[in-house]
């Protein structure tokens, strides 16, 4: 049952897409993966209840005192219920890692059986993709297609992280294998995975990939000797592949960002810096437990408004993110050097454990080890520039790898033999999938009755689309997401379009409490103080949408208009 679960995880997480979900591409993914793995988590816990497990002890209990830690969060968090979110989503993460430790166990079958049906899922997504490049996108028709394909996981950059943890992977079943027809197979879906990957223009994914086949090419020379010549000739067909895409294609966003590396001039490079720099101001204001789980998004609108008006970020465009785009940055100023430390011991544990164990393998095992290994190098590297983690398609791969990996070595059966603790672990256990199930529920509506919202107001059926925006609020108030959503700004929207300006204003108070750094928010309601006739009000709110964002069009003129406006009261 695990292994059929799991199974269909993999398969499904990176093909799911609903048009109507305010995040389209992220949120169906995200109800079915961690509904699945809210089951793989219980189901764990029965065998718990009843049987032993097999775990890697060391790596397991590392990632246990990470998980510990992170619900320890939810006690000095800036915002509990989103700390707790996100402490429970990555435990069933963990979940998943003790899963695939649990049912490999070193098995070999097992290990083909979970890489075939991710490189086939992989197959698909990178096929849509290339269609996407040639304009043939005729199953998500994407509208904003600008040349990076983003093919069902909605961004260039998700795409590219989730390619760099399967292209290895695809490389080293080529050498396992040694049926001529496989091989081919094998050798085709690498290269298929490849061109996607070059079609995103994800430089710093090229480079992650770089580094993990640097990596890969050194391991076999290491420990597998006789697969040299093949290394080598590998090596020279995959250059000259690559080489011919870049100068057929002539991918000019990638190339023009390697040429202007570091210089900060693109409106991309600049609003990274001002993420990783809020998230460096915030580990520096709470070094050692940092903010909490998951609360970057609530911090960062407040440091990155302090960093637009020092001299060093004069002329830098405000950014609406959610993530530091640097997974490091961003778990560091949410659980502090603590947690960052804690979290990079279990992977190290893991990475290094199988590296230090390959002397020991059978040739088969080793291959399919160092594709593994390189495959989470890549992807550790690709993790510095962007929040790969945090994309489910993505982050089940790379826990599914790292379970992989772990079940290879120091693997043991474990259980408390005394019955009143394993009831109790499994109480717990049950309480967090109980709980998990209405949020994960709530959660997704909440996006898919705010996506209908935008459509349908999109349409001018105004009234329709304040009902179900209304809608979404209730299910966004319960799952703790309404600061993500930013529910209120739409309500304030379309109320203003139906000229109930009251209630508009109201609502764009309430945005501006939960975001209170949003100049957009701010700006919409100084307007709606000024129609309101609270001038007062509305020259405060238009001078804070300037101090938050100094580049604000239109915000000076309407100051100078509510100046005379105050002197003729």
């Amino acid at each position: 049952m695990l292994l059929l679960l799991i199974s269909t995880i993999l398969f499904l997480s990176p093909l799911l897409y609903l048009r109507y979900c305010k995040e389209a591409f992220s949120a169906p993914k995200n109800l079915v993966v961690f509904s699945l793995l809210s089951i793989v988590f219980l189901v764990m816990a029965f065998k718990y209840l009843s049987e032993k497990i097999k775990l890697n002890a060391g790596s397991t209990l590392l990632l246990l005192f990470f998980t510990i830690y992170a619900f320890a969060s939810v006690f000095y968090s800036v915002n509990p219920l989103i700390s707790f979110r996100w402490a429970l989503e990555f435990t069933f993460y963990a979940g998943l890692f003790a899963a695939v430790v649990h049912i490999s166990s070193g098995n070999k079958n097992v290990y083909f059986g979970l890489l075939n049906v991710a490189l086939i899922s992989g197959l698909l997504v990178s096929i849509i993709g290339i269609f996407q490049f040639f304009h043939l996108d005729f199953v998500f028709k994407v509208s904003n297609f600008t040349g990076r394909i983003s093919s069902t996981l909605g961004n260039a950059n998700f795409l590219a992280g989730y390619l760099i943890l399967l292209i290895p992977v695809s490389l080293s079943l080529f050498f396992v294998v040694e049926d001529l027809i496989f091989k081919i197979i094998y050798a085709v879906n690498t290269v298929v995975l490849g061109a996607a990957l070059f079609f995103t223009q994800t430089l710093n994914a090229w480079i992650g990939l770089a580094l993990g086949m640097l990596v890969f090419g050194g391991l076999f020379i290491i420990f597998i000797p006789k697969y040299r010549k093949l290394i080598i000739i590998s090596a020279v067909v995959l250059t000259s592949i690559a080489s011919i895409l870049v100068f057929s294609f002539k991918p000019e966003e990638a190339l023009g960002k390697l040429e202007k590396i570091g210089q900060f001039e693109t409106f991309s490079e600049r609003g990274r810096w001002i993420m990783w720099q809020s998230a460096v101001s915030m580990i520096k204001e709470r070094p050692v437990f940092g903010f909490g789980a998951g609360t970057y998004r609530v911090n960062f609108t407040e440091h990155e408004a302090k960093l637009l008006k020092t001299k060093e970020f004069t002329g830098y465009p405000h950014v609406i993110t959610k993530d530091a785009h640097n997974d490091y940055l961003q778990i560091s100023s949410e659980l502090g050097l603590t947690g960052i430390l804690l979290l990079l011991l279990f992977i190290g544990s893991v990475i290094f454990g199988a590296v230090r164990n390959l002397a020991k393998e059978e040739i088969d095992k080793k291959v399919i080890y160092i594709g593994l290994v390189c495959s989470l190098l890549a992807f550790l590297v690709h993790m510095f520039f962007n929040f790969p983690m945090k994309i489910a398609p993505s982050a089940v791969l790379f826990y599914m790898f790292l379970g992989l990996l772990a079940s290879g070595f120091g693997v043991h059966e474990t259980g408390f033999n005394v019955k009143n603790v394993r009831a109790g672990i499994f109480s717990i256990c049950l309480a967090l999938f109980l709980i998990a199930a209405p949020l994960q529920m709530f959660l997704f509506l909440s996006n898919y009755n705010l996506g209908q919202a935008i459509e349908s107001g999109s349409k001018k059926r105004v009234n329709y689309a304040l009902q179900l925006a209304r809608a979404s609020l209730i299910y966004s108030d319960l799952a703790g997401n309404t600061v993500d959503l930013r529910t209120h700004f739409y309500l304030g929207e379309l109320n203003y379009r139906l000229l109930n300006y009251k209630e508009a204003e109201e609502e764009f108070i309430k945005e501006v409490e939960l975001n209170p750094y949003y100049p957009d928010a701010r700006y919409n309601l100084a307007l709606i103080q000024e129609i309101n006739e609270h001038y007062e009000e509305a020259y405060k709110n238009f001078a804070l949408t300037l101090e938050i964002d100094s580049n604000f069009e239109g915000v000076k003129e309407k100051l100078e208009r509510l100046k005379k406006k105050l002197k003729k009261q």
